[in-house]
Formats: structure tokens, C-alpha cells, sequence
């Protein structure tokens, strides 16, 4: 006889005697060629149930047995394939007599199954993994016992390798007729001094395991990704895991081989990864780091594609439809990365589309990539390399306003011709979403129709922002210091894109004067003369915008009537020769009975001409101009010039003309009339000033226009 126990260091030498690869820890045991068909099984009959023991001395190895082999010499097992294994300690050294079985109860039941599969060629070793390990003790004995209860025999007979062993160490029973029952087995058949040759496989410790995502130290991940490993395909097989991240041990004894991140902040991670089974705990892997970053990741299984930057063909289109229950929810979408799962220095030419859709599948998606880019907006072009593995992102320059339904994701490659070749291709991993994806790719021009339809769905990073208002902006004052007094509105409005706003805070020089109210301005009120500010927040269910950018203003003393921010070519018409303008100020809008001193203008759009000008005022009981048939010439005769000369509205803002004569107004409501004369056809465009103005109904505004000569006539009332 011989016994060998091998470890993992002689491994090549028995590579070289058979094809199988052995575990660390194998124990051989017989030797020679000799052969013999009744155990472990005896095929020839239709039943049978075998018990052999083998000395400790033949072992000499303690330990969990996790797979039995026999030397299969030859023979048909068609009908002789239901095995149920059992393994015990005894004390017993041979059989005696027909009814010496050992009794079920010292026995473990190790295997259960079909063994078709598992039958090698002729003259090779058959490997049995056992289900349930035995920890053999090394001290008693060992039986094992086999039980075969497929109908049928056959022919010619199965040949296991044996061995003499010298007492009778061998115990069988077989019968076409009758199944034996391993707990109440029937008077033995035979006896025998053969044992099997066999190998019995001792569970050791698995190998460290191999990271195979992140494919390398230092990766971009974010919570919710996958940390993948297996073992080497030589380990003993592992029942569990430990997980350590950043030093400290978050999952022990974990079942599977991909741990899903969660809670981990932003910045560098470290973690390891050790394998445990019955025998004992692999080594940690070697430390690798992972970098947190902010974003939702959709997808994470490792199947690898070319989509959703196709360059093996000339021209490719890429089309993924992404739930919103995936995506985090709505808000501002700011950039979307890829996961490159094979690296290429190819030059890609890309456009990204994404647009907003009540779609829930792309199977009849009936569009052509034409019709779906006119609807989709246009987030990001140019061109790319794909240069290392990991995630690629693509900031946008402008976010997307992703606010209902699903997602659309369009990505369009031209890289022209018949595309960059099999080995210059980038590919990226993705996930199996039965129609979630359409894809159009064609060579020499651009792909037509309505594409095709697949479950090869990119796997997709998405960076959004929460759905806040954007940053609101100020429409007036629309420049810092411009002149203001109390009674006169802030106003601001949100940027195109924004979510909307439900309400506004308001600061004044730091103090939050308004909160959460609805309407986008503010009336300044109680103000000082001088320098002041306003900032504003928008606020909606999701929370505040940023705070907008401060602006700047100049109260001054007296009264600015209106706050229109729309614009014309009066008072100061310089954009026919010859312009008159009369407007009607309400004794309330004014609110002083004394001498006016100064008159300004707010110009919303500078010019370089110089303008002749006279300024005329009057006061009237009239609270409407609508029904005014007024030359000119009415007007003036019972007005009061109070300012001439040349003046250019060379910037925007208030343009303050202190008057020659303080012109009283009492109680009286006020006519404030302006006269230019530049002559000719006007200033032409460009070189004429526009001032802001604000509409009144009733009508309160006069005016007169000419080229070439004074105007005439009656003058025309409008709103501004």
C-alpha cells in the first residue's frame, strides 16, 4: 500500500501524473493497478449499499474532508447514478459475519445527488464534491459508505481501482429486487480485504481574494456602486467574507463576493477583503483605495459594450431611457460620466442629448435619432479619448432642468468612414434592461430609421443638483449704483431652466427685511440718502437658492414716479430731428407741495449723440391725457421753460438736470415737457439714447415727432 499526503507545494508534480487539479491538502491512499467492480457500488446489480473502513495509520491527516475521489477504471454508469455518501469515526478495524454494519446513527450523510456528470474518462480519477464537509479527527478510523438506488443495472459491469488491504475492511450488499435501507440494512452479501483507492480532498483555507472591481487602486466610486472579488480558480472554496473599510471591519462573515457601498463620505476610502470557510481565513487582500464622489450610479453589472460611444462603426447613435426612481430624483442635472471598462486612445466626436419624457420603454419607439434630437436639448459636444478604465464625466457648461417623467439619454458619435477598427474601440460596461435601449449605427453616412432595440443599457453616473430655484437675478436696478428713493421697486426674476420659487427672503444692507414672500420685488421704503444693498434668496419645498450676487444703489432725497422697466425713444427723442414730449405726474406721485429744484431720467440705453433740449413745466388739474388735442404750441404757452442746453446720455442710469428756475408746483398735479432738436432725419441708430418708462392707464403721455422740420398737429397719447 501507499499514502500520501500532498500540499500545495507539490501540486505541479501531481499536474503531472493527472489532469485534475488537487487542493492544498490531498490524501492518497492504495496504490498499484489492481481492479474490482462491487464497491464503491456494484453496477452490475440494480442496488447496493458498501461500507469500507480505512485505518487512521492510512490517513494521518485531521481535518475537514471536502471532496472524495475513486479511480474509475471502466465500465457504463447510465443506470447506476443516484449516490448518497456517508462518512464516520469508528473504532472497528475489519468486518466480521453478514450483520457487522456500522450503524447509521455514527454516520453523516455527505452527499446526495446525481453523479452523471461527474464520471471522467476510463483510467481517471472521479471527484465528488461533498455537500456537507466531514471533520475527520485523525484518531479513529474512517468508514465510508456508499449507497446506489438508481433503477437499473448495466453492462458491461463498473471497475474501480482497489487495493489489498488484508483484513476484511470491506462490507457489501446488492440485489436487483430489494433497495436497502443504510438504517436497516439486511445480511451483507459479502466481505472483502479490497479497498478502493481513493483520494480524499481536506478543505484548507481559501486563497486571498482577487478585486475585480475596481479594476485598480484609486477608482472613482460613489455610494451605492459595487465592490466585486473571487477567488483564484486554484482556492478551496470560501463560505463567507469579511469586508474592512477605512480600518474597521463593516461586514463579517458576508455571504457574497460584492459588497454595495452606503453612507461613505466624499474623499479616499481604504478597504479589504478576506475569505473565510470552515477551515479558516484567507489573508486580507492587499489595501486599495476608492475615491467617493458625489452622483447616483444606474447600473451596476460588468457585461461590456461599445455603446453609448459607438466608434466601431462610422456613425453611431445610443439611446437609454432612465426611470426617475433611479436617477435620485428630478433637479438639475449638471453632468453625466460612463464606465470605461476597456481603454483606447482613439479621438471620439460626440454629441450628448438629454430631454425629458412620459416614456416608460423604447420598444415602439417610433422615432427617428433626427426627430429625437430636434425635441432633446443639446448638453455637450466635442471630442474625446477614452484613455484609462473607470469613470469618464461630462460637465455641462449649462444644467438641464429634469423635472418630470423619465429621462431620455441620446449619445452621437461621428467618427466617419467605416469607424476606428476592432482593437481601437473603447467599450463600457452596462446592465440588461429589457427595452430600455435603441441604439442606430451605420458606416460611410448617418444611420437612418428608427434603430433597434436592446436590453444593452449603458451603465450611467448622474450628478443632479436638488430642484431649488436657480440664483435669481436683479432687473432693477440692473446695474450697481443707480439712483433710487424710497417708494421705487427692486425687482429681480429667475433664470431661465429654474425650478420655480414659491417665495423670497429679502436683505437690506445685511437685515432680512422681507421673508418668504411671493412677488419677485420689494418697495424701498424709510431709506436714508446714501449707498445701500439688496441681496435675495429664492426658496421653493426643496429648499433655498445660493444667495444672488449683491446689488448696489444710491437713495437719493426726493421722489422717483414709475418703475417700469421697459424703454423708449422719449423724452429726449433724438431719433427723429425734431421730438416733444409731455407727461402728467399726479400730485400723489409727487408728494410735495414746494419748489421742484431737479428733474432726472433713468436712460436704459446709452447714445452718443448730443442732444438739444428745453424742459418745460406746468401744473393742471388734469389727471388724464386720453382726450388732450394739444399743438405743441398749447402747451408751451402756459408752461414755464426751466432748463436748455446740449446734453449726452453717454451711460446708463438716472441723468439729473438741476434746473435754472425752481419751478413751484403747490397742490397741483404736473406737466413736465421736453423739446429736442437735433435735426435732419435724427441721430440714426445706435447714436440715440432710450429711457425706461412705465405705462399708466389712463393715458399720461404726449408726444410729437419730425424729420426735417418741427412736427405739427395735435399730439398723440399713449400709455408710456
Amino acid at each position: 500500500m501507499r499514502k500520501t499526503i500532498l500540499s500545495i507545494l507539490l501540486l505541479a508534480l501531481l499536474l503531472s501524473i493527472s489532469s485534475l487539479s488537487f487542493a492544498a491538502a490531498t490524501v492518497f491512499i492504495g496504490g498499484g493497478t489492481g481492479a474490482i467492480s462491487y464497491m464503491p457500488i456494484r453496477g452490475s446489480y440494480v442496488y447496493s449499499y458498501t461500507q469500507q473502513i480505512y485505518a487512521q495509520s492510512l490517513i494521518d491527516f485531521s481535518g475537514k474532508i471536502s471532496k472524495i475521489r475513486f479511480f474509475y477504471v471502466n465500465g457504463s454508469m447510465s443506470n447506476s447514478s443516484d449516490w448518497t455518501i456517508y462518512m464516520g469515526h469508528t473504532s472497528k478495524t475489519a468486518f466480521v459475519g453478514t450483520n457487522d454494519w456500522i450503524p447509521a446513527a455514527n454516520l453523516t450523510q455527505v452527499f446526495s445527488g446525481d453523479v452523471s456528470s461527474l464520471v471522467p474518462a476510463e483510467n481517471s480519477w472521479m471527484e465528488i464534491p461533498l455537500q456537507n464537509y466531514f471533520d475527520y479527527n485523525n484518531i479513529d478510523n474512517l468508514v465510508i459508505a456508499v449507497d446506489e438506488n438508481a433503477p437499473g443495472h448495466n453492462a458491461p459491469a463498473v471497475n474501480w481501482g482497489t487495493f489489498p488491504n488484508g483484513n476484511d475492511t470491506t462490507y457489501g450488499y446488492y440485489s436487483d429486487g430489494y433497495n436497502p435501507n443504510p438504517s436497516f440494512p439486511p445480511s451483507a452479501n459479502y466481505r472483502s480485504n479490497q479497498l478502493n483507492r481513493t483520494q480524499l480532498v481536506f478543505l484548507d483555507r481559501p486563497l486571498t481574494p482577487l478585486i475585480t472591481y475596481p479594476l485598480y487602486s484609486q477608482a472613482e466610486m460613489v455610494n451605492g456602486q459595487t465592490l466585486r472579488w473571487t477567488l483564484p480558480e486554484e482556492s478551496d472554496p470560501a463560505t463567507s467574507y469579511d469586508v474592512v473599510i477605512d480600518g474597521s471591519t463593516v461586514s463579517i462573515n458576508h455571504a457574497d463576493n460584492y459588497y454595495h457601498l452606503s453612507d461613505l463620505s466624499e474623499g479616499q476610502h481604504s478597504f479589504n477583503i478576506r475569505a473565510r470557510n470552515a477551515a479558516g481565513n484567507s489573508s486580507y487582500t492587499a489595501t486599495m483605495y476608492l475615491n467617493i464622489t458625489a452622483g447616483t450610479v444606474v447600473g451596476t453589472e460588468m457585461n461590456e459594450q461599445d455603446f453609448p460611444f459607438n466608434v466601431f462603426y462610422g456613425h453611431g447613435r445610443s439611446l437609454g431611457l432612465y426611470r426617475s426612481d433611479e436617477t435620485g430624483g428630478y433637479g438639475y442635472v449638471n453632468s453625466l460620466g460612463w464606465d470605461v471598462k476597456t481603454a483606447m486612445n482613439t479621438t471620439v466626436p460626440y454629441k450628448i442629448y438629454l430631454m425629458n419624457t412620459t416614456a416608460t420603454t423604447l420598444y415602439n419607439f417610433s422615432s427617428t435619432w433626427d426627430d429625437f434630437t430636434t425635441a432633446a436639448t443639446l448638453v455637450k459636444e466635442g471630442e474625446y479619448i477614452f484613455s484609462r478604465t473607470g469613470w469618464h464625466h461630462f460637465e455641462f457648461d449649462v444644467p438641464f432642468l429634469y423635472d418630470s417623467g423619465n429621462l431620455l439619454i441620446g449619445v452621437e458619435t461621428n467618427y466617419g468612414g467605416y469607424g476606428a477598427g476592432y482593437y481601437n474601440r473603447p467599450k463600457f460596461f452596462y446592465s440588461a434592461y429589457q427595452n430600455l435601449h435603441r441604439y442606430w449605427l451605420a458606416d460611410g453616412d448617418t444611420p437612418e430609421g428608427n434603430g433597434q432595440v436592446h436590453s444593452y443599457r449603458p451603465n450611467l453616473l448622474i450628478r443632479t443638483s436638488p430642484p431649488v430655484p436657480l440664483t435669481p437675478e436683479f432687473t432693477y436696478p440692473s446695474t450697481n449704483n443707480t439712483l433710487l428713493s424710497n417708494g421705487n421697486l427692486l425687482r429681480w426674476q429667475l433664470p431661465e431652466g429654474s425650478f420655480p420659487a414659491t417665495g423670497y427672503d429679502v436683505y437690506l444692507d445685511g437685515w432680512l427685511v422681507s421673508h418668504n414672500q411671493p412677488v419677485a420685488s420689494y418697495p424701498l421704503s424709510g431709506l436714508s440718502p446714501g449707498t445701500h444693498n439688496c441681496v435675495v434668496v429664492a426658496r421653493n419645498a426643496a429648499g433655498p437658492s445660493d444667495l444672488s450676487s449683491t446689488r448696489y444703489f444710491d437713495v437719493i432725497e426726493g421722489t422717483i414716479i414709475g418703475a417700469g422697466n421697459n424703454q423708449h425713444v422719449e423724452p429726449f427723442n433724438a431719433w427723429y430731428g425734431f421730438g416733444r414730449s409731455v407727461s402728467l405726474y399726479t400730485y400723489a406721485q409727487v408728494g410735495l407741495s414746494d419748489f421742484i429744484t431737479d428733474i432726472g431720467w433713468n436712460v436704459a440705453q446709452p447714445g452718443s449723440a448730443p442732444v438739444p433740449y428745453k424742459i418745460w413745466a406746468r401744473t393742471t388739474p388734469l389727471t388724464s391725457l386720453d382726450n388732450i388735442s394739444w399743438t405743441w404750441e398749447d402747451f408751451t404757452s402756459g408752461a414755464t421753460m426751466v432748463k436748455e442746453g446740449t446734453y449726452t446720455f453717454d451711460s446708463t442710469g438716472w441723468h439729473i438736470f438741476e434746473l435754472d428756475i425752481p419751478f413751484w408746483i403747490g397742490t397741483s398735479n404736473l406737466l413736465i415737457g421736453v423739446e429736442t432738436n437735433y435735426g435732419d432725419d435724427g441721430a440714426g441708430v445706435g447714436n440715440y439714447p432710450r429711457f425706461h418708462y412705465t405705462t399708466f392707464t389712463p393715458y399720461r403721455h404726449l408726444r410729437w415727432r419730425a424729420d426735417h422740420e418741427p412736427p405739427s398737429g395735435t399730439g398723440s397719447p399713449n400709455q408710456y
